[in-house]
């Protein structure tokens, strides 16, 4: 009884520990990408809730950072920990520009986007030269 009560708690203990280890690994990420991004940078930022916020990076702390976000047009600040992914820009308002959820799709996306469409038609426009010359 004493040593499953010792196993448990000892691997209550190490998830514990894995899992803020993993917090951390993902703050240190969100931070370098925010750093590369810069001041008065453009940028998407996804909470770890799902919410997206989209604007212009203001500030960059050590545990924080703070963006006016132009949808609400205030400014909000994001410690580090709370932020699950950023994105380089933040792309186009309108309803073209978005995806099912309604998000706005960043520009890097958006230019993915725009090859598998190009490589598309380039297939569709071989195949009708091949066929015609038949």
């Amino acid at each position: 009884m004493k040593i499953s009560l010792l196993l448990l708690i000892a691997f209550i203990s190490i998830s514990a520990v894995c899992a803020a280890g993993q917090a951390t690994a993902d703050a240190a990420k969100v931070k370098k990408a925010v750093g590369k991004i810069g001041v008065h940078g453009d940028i998407t930022v996804v909470r770890s809730d799902g919410q997206w916020f989209y604007g212009n990076v203001e500030q960059v702390d050590d545990g924080s950072f703070t963006i006016y976000e132009i949808e609400q047009k205030a400014r909000i600040n994001f410690s580090y920990a709370q932020v699950s992914k950023v994105f380089k820009g933040y792309g186009t308002g309108g309803s073209i520009h978005r995806d099912i959820n309604g998000h706005r799709i960043p520009p890097s996306r958006r230019h993915i986007g725009w090859i598998v469409v190009g490589g598309l038609a380039a297939v569709l426009i071989a195949v009708t030269v091949s066929i015609g010359k038949d």
